[in-house]
């Protein structure tokens, strides 16, 4: 039983409830009417709020002393189920991206401001996808899972909520990007928290959230390239 302290249930409470409630209140790109900054104090600035936020449960997770395995600070525990966990998230991924790629239309217009648009703007959102590859796995997996799998043990199947809910407030609080992103990125968050639970460990869904985000981000530079060939 670890012992949670109130810094960690407001982290909870700010992670699982309130930036999801403002991402529903905020919508769409395509409804809010608001100016973005340039492409590159974007990335860097969301990349720096990510590793602030990370950097605040690793804080507490040192200052309480509590086991870094239980964070997924270990190696990986393979087993089948982490096997075709990786193999459902990887083909999941590699269709979607194929039937984005034979959508000659660019991406969602949703998140066009957002998307790199040249090489040089990519150079600069590797660090975006990096920061969010691993703060997010650190909050959403890392943190959150064993934080639910724990306060929810009086329910039979508290491991499923623990691993449900994080996807749930991850998948929304992409709301920006709109509903059916909103919709993938909660089936892959889902496969995310069981990979995470059954091996025990960061590695594989840090790998894997990275490479998809480094990967997007090309996808939707190369179809700006080809549309405006």
């Amino acid at each position: 039983m670890i012992n949670y302290i109130w810094f960690d249930h407001l982290l909870a409470i700010v992670f699982l409830i309130l930036i999801p409630v403002a991402s529903l209140r905020s919508g769409t790109m395509d409804d809010q009417e608001i100016e973005l900054p340039p492409k590159k104090h974007l990335y860097y600035t969301n990349a720096l709020t990510l590793v602030i936020a990370a950097a605040l449960i690793l804080t507490s997770w040192n200052v309480c002393r509590k086991p870094w395995e239980l964070l997924g600070v270990s190696w990986i525990s393979w087993n089948n189920v982490v096997a075709y966990s990786t193999i459902a998230i990887i083909l999941f991924y590699v269709f979607d991206v194929v039937q984005s790629w034979r959508n000659q239309d660019i991406s969602d217009d949703s998140i066009s401001q957002i998307i790199p648009q040249n090489w040089t703007e990519y150079g600069h959102y590797i660090s975006l996808a990096v920061a969010a590859g691993v703060c997010e796995e650190i909050i959403y997996r890392g943190f959150l899972v064993p934080y639910l799998d724990q306060h929810l043990s009086v329910f039979s199947y508290s491991y499923i909520l623990a691993i449900v809910i994080p996807a749930i407030s991850f998948g929304v609080s992409h709301l920006y990007q709109g509903w059916v992103a909103v919709t993938k990125i909660l089936v892959v968050a889902i496969l995310f928290g069981v990979i995470f639970y059954y091996s025990q460990s960061l590695i594989i869904v840090v790998l894997l959230h990275v490479g998809i985000d480094l990967v997007s981000g090309a996808m939707g530079l190369v179809k700006t390239e080809k549309k405006t060939d």
